[in-house]
């Protein structure tokens, strides 16, 4: 099995050298590590090409001439991948030593070819650990075809899995990422993935999730529902398909999570007359001021 491992940053050099150290750190090694930076400007260049000194047949730099955003980064970096397995990772996140060997071990007993595992949420440091994303195993769904959870974001916390790994036969089948989205780009991959893998998972943590601020919490209302609602109706068709019971509960769970980025229409009445009441009485103190 050849395991291709990807990463994309973009000026995270602070946090960077954690996250290849991971992957080199592996008990399994992977075949290769593609590492797309995105037009950097805080020395992650020099920081990534003294990996490839030290890494000349295993790390393989890709450096994008301007700033692409993540959805075009993360398409380069499918495109530059050999191996017949691939999982990726943040600059920011960190894998567990056994993050390899332990999903390429699950493919082989299960067959499946989409597999994910647990995960750990840390703050800045990557090892002020906090939370875990699932803590019962009875919050994963137990079915290989997991389409109606992933469209319904029906996973712990309303998280979806991160770092699967997958047979790269799924990604020819499915395409690459969507770069009409400026975010819940991964969210759109994996609907696709699902609809067509068979999947299996690992109650262990086998990484770090980094939360900080940064990615969809610096994100505006109005961009997360413009991207939602173009997910949500790309998929139309195959809610549609779904046994009544299901399609009832995946509608119900994509309204419940629209409603997020929806402000009812007398809160937004609300809150213009509170702003003209601000101008007219700073207006008012204004003219007052002159007499």
């Amino acid at each position: 099995m050849k395991i291709s491992v990807y990463i994309t940053s973009y000026n995270q050099k602070d946090f960077l050298r954690e996250a290849i150290d991971s992957v080199l750190n592996q008990t399994l090694k992977p075949f290769e590590i593609i590492i797309v930076d995105d037009a950097s400007t805080d020395g992650s260049k020099y920081l990534i090409n003294n990996y490839k000194k030290n890494y000349p047949d295993l790390i393989k730099p890709h450096f994008n001439k301007k700033n692409l955003g993540i959805t075009k980064s993360r398409n380069v970096a499918l495109s530059l991948t050999k191996g017949d397995y691939v999982t990726w990772l943040d600059g920011d996140d960190i894998y567990k030593p056994n993050k390899l060997k332990l999903e390429a071990e699950l493919i082989q007993k299960t067959g499946a070819d989409l597999v994910y595992s647990n995960f750990y949420f840390s703050n800045d440091r990557i090892d002020s650990i906090y939370q875990i994303w699932c803590s019962n195993i009875k919050e994963l769904p137990v079915e290989e075809h997991i389409f109606k959870y992933v469209i319904s974001r029906s996973f712990p916390r309303g998280i979806l899995f991160r770092y699967e790994l997958v047979n790269v036969n799924l990604l020819q089948k499915t395409g690459l990422y969507d770069e009409n989205l400026d975010i819940y780009e991964d969210f759109d991959f994996r609907i696709r993935l699902s609809t067509i893998a068979n999947t299996a998972f690992l109650l262990i943590p086998l990484s770090v999730y980094r939360v900080h601020g940064s990615g969809l919490s610096r994100a505006s209302t109005d961009v997360h529902k413009k991207n939602l609602s173009y997910i949500f109706s790309k998929y139309q068709n195959l809610i549609n398909d779904l046994a009544l019971e299901d399609k009832e509960f995946v509608t119900t769970s994509i309204r419940s999570f629209m409603s997020r980025y929806t402000t009812p229409k007398y809160i937004k009445k609300a809150s213009t007359l509170k702003k003209i009441k601000t101008r007219v009485k700073n207006k008012l103190i204004r003219i007052i001021k002159r007499l």
